[in-house]
């Protein structure tokens, strides 16, 4: 017999879990059921539905088996969301944009015969459609399903942790090994408090489709495979309180009924056989191509590229043998030792042809990568048993370095006038100047004026000009215009010869007078920088000392340049060629959403 409250709150229980049951009026319903009877209306199964405020709370009130939240973004969660809708009474996606792109679930429909054509279908994601109609909440979570890449479970993890306890059961269905053990050990610390565990795997890969904006499961014959961790407290023999695993039967049971998910239940060693091979392109194709920087299909051809993957799956092969979950499992050490395995990465590679690596790609962006859960579980149970894995930590070690790189180089100090924003590129062209002409009777670059007297300098600016350090530069102008005037002025006699000589001495009082100009407006290692781009691109340098040669005689100069300013007049020159191109890129990146198109 069991009693039910509106709001799924639960006060009896069937007697098979020799649980305590909940207090009504002080009555216990499995011994008053005549006095209930006569107080409440019973139906036909011997529900007694009582109004909450009258029910008495001596335990908390057991977790709803009718909401399940869903934490992650990426396709898989999408697709799970969808195939939960109907199970559940209310599915609550914790962090997918409103906004997203990708609305749709598509797939194959498996027939018959595998030489026939596959018939397509495609559905409305319904989980998305009613997820403006919910009411979000801050309360307890009873049932959590955690998607996404393993670097990033931990991230979206902690935002829901304080909502999280032992009523908890959660799913995990990230592309790794050890993601819930890192969880447990970074937020749920505590053993008696720990959520109720289920491991899960997606047989097929879900891919983003942008002609359809949907997710789309990319094979027809795939499955859902799952498996329940009962969790054990370290120093104890026995297994924590029989509910925690009921809890963890009910999920399964759920998942089970969503038809379009084709749950499996299945043991831990069982379910080891079936994750650990999924992982073994990742864990030897992708760290590779990062350590060569090469597309996928360019390791086929390298002969050491095949002889270090043969050693990285030596080597898992080696902590697979040892490892408690699959002791019992020779098939698994064939496929790992008899090169099955490597066959099929190299299947794998030959079909993703010229395609970049994804772990690559992640690197790139400054985005973590999954090393850790893949190679790097492998070690750490390596580790503990007393194994060395030489490869792998190379593996693991390149990725990271390669990684941190990167990193270091989107956190440098910026260097295009766009990110310092700085003064000298922030002021508009004025429409209507016309260009002035520079000593070599060339027009100047027309790009912002550097608008240096006003306050909005740099902090690190010198001292500023005197006024005899401004005479000397006009001295040297001075000088500059007569020994153009006088060139002019003697054009007209003297034969070829004299007129040629003329004109190089001309130019040496140029490159005079220039220099003059530029060792008093640049400070040493500004100068030093300039005559470094004079060696590679002379033009670019010219163009630059014209313009501070302009900027100093019309008074705009009242410090001297540093060699940071310099970066900045060189990064608008830069950009101002730019602007005069034209340039036809065709699209070869793609967005976060998009890394799974590679597949398509």
């Amino acid at each position: 017999m069991m009693a039910t409250v509106p709001g799924s709150s639960t006060l009896g229980v069937p007697e098979a879990t020799k649980e305590k049951f909940n207090k009504v009026l002080g009555l216990q319903p499995e011994q008053h059921e005549k006095e209930l009877y006569a107080i409440f209306k019973a139906d036909s199964l011997s529900r007694f539905y009582v109004p909450a405020v009258m029910m008495g709370h001596d335990s908390p009130p057991p977790p709803s088996s009718r909401m399940v939240h869903i934490l992650g973004a990426d396709e898989k969660t999408k697709f799970i969301s969808h195939a939960l809708h109907g199970v559940y009474d209310s599915v609550q996606t914790l962090n997918i944009p409103k906004d997203t792109r990708y609305m749709n679930v598509t797939g194959n429909v498996s027939r018959d015969s595998k030489w026939k054509e596959k018939a397509p279908w495609s559905d409305r994601n319904h989980a998305f459609a009613e997820r403006s109609e919910s009411v979000e909440d801050d309360g307890h979570i009873s049932n959590l399903i955690v998607g996404g890449r393993p670097a990033q479970v931990l991230e979206v993890l902690g935002k829901v942790r304080d909502r999280v306890d032992d009523r908890t059961a959660i799913c995990y269905m990230s592309d790794g090994l050890g993601v819930a053990e890192a969880a447990n050990n970074k937020y749920f610390q505590d053993e008696e408090k720990r959520p109720s565990i289920v491991l899960g795997h997606f047989s097929s890969p879900v891919a983003y489709n942008r002609n359809s904006k949907s997710v789309r499961v990319m094979h027809p014959d795939y499955a859902t495979s799952l498996t329940g961790v009962r969790p054990l407290v370290e120093g104890r023999d026995e297994y924590l309180s029989e509910t925690a695993w009921l809890r963890t039967q009910s999920m399964l049971q759920k998942f089970a009924t969503a038809d379009l998910l084709k749950a499996q239940g299945m043991q831990l060693e069982n379910w080891m056989k079936v994750k650990i091979p999924a992982l073994m392109f990742s864990a030897v194709a992708e760290p590779i191509c990062v350590l060569l920087d090469r597309p996928y299909k360019d390791l086929t051809r390298n002969r050491h590229a095949n002889l270090l993957m043969d050693q990285l799956l030596e080597e898992i092969a080696d902590v697979v043998a040892i490892m408690p979950e699959v002791k019992r499992s020779p098939e698994l050490q064939n496929m790992l030792r008899r090169g099955y395995m490597k066959k099929m990465i190299m299947s794998q590679l030959w079909g993703k042809k010229d395609a970049p690596s994804r772990m690559a790609l992640q690197i790139r962006r400054g985005a973590l990568t999954d090393i850790d859960y893949l190679n790097g579980f492998f070690i750490q149970r390596g580790e503990m048993a007393g194994l060395k894995l030489p490869a792998n930590k190379m593996a693991v070690s390149m990725v990271k370095a390669k990684h941190k790189t990167v990193w270091r180089k989107t956190q440098s100090p910026p260097t295009t006038p766009k990110q310092l924003g700085c003064e000298i590129c922030k002021a508009p062209v004025e429409q209507g100047n016309p260009a002035k002409k520079l000593p070599s009777g060339r027009a100047a670059p027309r790009f912002p004026e550097p608008n240096i007297n006003t306050g909005a300098t740099h902090a690190s600016l010198p001292r500023k000009m005197d006024d005899s350090e401004l005479d000397q530069i006009r001295k040297a102008r001075l000088e500059q215009l007569k020994a153009q005037a006088g060139a002019g002025g003697g054009s007209g006699g003297g034969g070829g010869g004299s007129q040629q000589k003329q004109a190089e001495q001309r130019q040496q009082q140029e490159a005079e007078a220039r220099q003059q100009i530029l060792n008093q407006i640049l400070h040493p290692e500004a100068a030093d920088r300039l005559g470094r781009i004079r060696l590679v691109k002379e033009q670019r340098a010219q163009d630059v000392e014209n313009r501070l040669i302009m900027l100093a005689q019309s008074g705009q100069l009242r410090s001297k340049v540093t060699e940071a300013q310099l970066k900045e007049l060189l990064a608008a020159v830069a950009e101002n060629k730019e602007e005069e191109k034209i340039v036809v890129s065709r699209r070869k990146g793609w967005d976060d959403d998009d890394d799974d198109l590679l597949d398509l």
